[in-house]
């Protein structure tokens, strides 16, 4: 099982990048809860720990192939041009800022 980086970049299964905020606690049974933000909409999510490391099995059979296990988030060591998006903007989210030149 992957180790979790606060700060860290993660994608999804599906193609979303997150960026882990925190961890907590839940406060009725003291779970330990992955705080996240998806960069593309700035939505804050929050996940049990257990689940958001956890790997998961995809189905591949719709598409003729085999069925296999992966990362339901996978830690992205470089992350190219991470700028605003659009609905990042619009929404007066930004959440980093473009360079100074």
């Amino acid at each position: 099982m992957q180790k979790l980086e606060i700060g860290g970049i993660y994608k999804h299964y599906k193609g979303t990048k997150t960026k882990v905020i925190a961890e907590a606690l839940n406060s009725e049974t003291l779970e330990p809860m992955v705080i996240y933000i998806h960069l593309e909409d700035g939505v804050v999510w929050a996940r049990p720990k257990k689940m958001f490391l956890e790997r998961i099995i995809l189905n591949g059979h719709a598409k003729g192939r085999a069925s296999k296990k992966v990362e339901r988030f996978k830690k992205i060591k470089h992350l190219p041009a991470l700028l605003p998006t659009p609905k990042l903007m619009q929404a007066g989210k930004i959440l980093i800022k473009p360079r100074k030149k």
